[in-house]
């Protein structure tokens, strides 16, 4: 599970988020792992498309009255 993945706004679009997804999850296939999951807003679209473009598919969406709208990806 992928707790939190993360760029500061200033440093954001330049590749960094990218590399470090795939930085996890050569490690999670180094430890053996077959994997990977986790859970973003579904109103943050620049993860949402980050993490389409690495092959995460929606496997389950959450609707929370007080906070937003969560989605669960797997991969």
């Amino acid at each position: 599970m992928i707790q939190n993945l993360a760029v500061i706004p200033g440093s954001r679009g330049r590749g960094i988020g990218k590399a470090l997804l795939a930085a996890t999850l050569l490690g999670f296939q180094r430890a053996g792992l077959r994997k990977a999951e986790l859970e973003v807003s579904t109103r943050n679209t620049t993860a949402v498309r980050l993490y389409h473009t690495a092959g995460f598919q929606i496997r389950k969406t959450y609707y929370r009255e007080v906070q937003s709208e969560f989605a669960e990806y797997a991969i």
